[in-house]
């Protein structure tokens, strides 16, 4: 039986795989994936838990808004083209950011190094000192692991690497599950009074603008 629900963010440049990964695991057709413009959220049953995927897009104009979803996400996914030479900087950059953000403060973060079937691709070790994820962990106390993925199969013929990385970061979020969503639903409620100011703020104006046209 499903017992509790997680929100996990997907992350990582345009084209690196982040919507496929997240059909292959919810055992969809993997054939035709669009890309995503802007923001997309899946729900999927996973063993005892269901798991909201917030797949967020990758472009450079769409990066800005990630961090609008930190606080409400109980760990992260973080994919990258393990073939892909041209962005190392920008992944680094990217990583270096998501994992020092104060609302992923001790959250769990899994690096998925996409297409290690291809010629060419990173292994764990190459990418990882690349990236400099062993400082970064260190530095920002935050738990990563990373595993390398090609993604042929859905469901339960998905490639182990993909199902034993989720799992990991499943079972690092289970352990400290009460303290992860004492802090997810003080962001929510945080973001309700903003979001009520907000709206109070904006009628203000509009009785204000109002009177003035009167």
């Amino acid at each position: 039986s499903i017992s509790r629900k997680i929100c996990l963010c997907i992350l990582g440049v345009d084209g690196v795989g982040k919507s496929t990964i997240v059909r292959a695991l919810a055992n969809e057709d993997i054939t035709k994936v669009l890309p995503t413009n802007g923001f997309t959220f899946s729900k999927i049953n996973y063993n005892t838990v269901k798991i909201v995927f917030y797949d967020l897009g990758g472009g450079e104009r769409i990066r800005d808004i990630w961090s609008n979803y930190y606080s409400e996400t109980y760990g992260v996914v973080f994919v990258v083209d393990g073939t892909d030479t041209e962005h190392i900087e920008d992944n680094k950059k990217l990583l270096s950011s998501v994992v020092s953000n104060s609302d992923l403060s001790s959250k769990p973060l899994l690096l998925l190094i996409n297409k290690k079937d291809q010629s060419g691709c990173f292994d764990e070790i190459q990418l990882s000192d690349k990236l400099g994820l062993h400082e970064l962990a260190e530095r920002h106390r935050t738990q990563i692991r990373e595993c390398c993925s090609a993604i042929h199969g859905t469901g339960k013929n998905i490639d182990p690497s993909i199902s034993d990385g989720i799992e990991w970061l499943l079972d690092r979020i289970l352990e400290r599950y009460n303290s992860l969503a004492k802090r997810v639903t003080e962001a929510e409620e945080r973001l309700k009074i903003q979001q009520k100011e907000d709206r109070l703020n904006r009628m203000h104006r509009l009785t204000s603008t109002n009177t003035l046209e009167k």
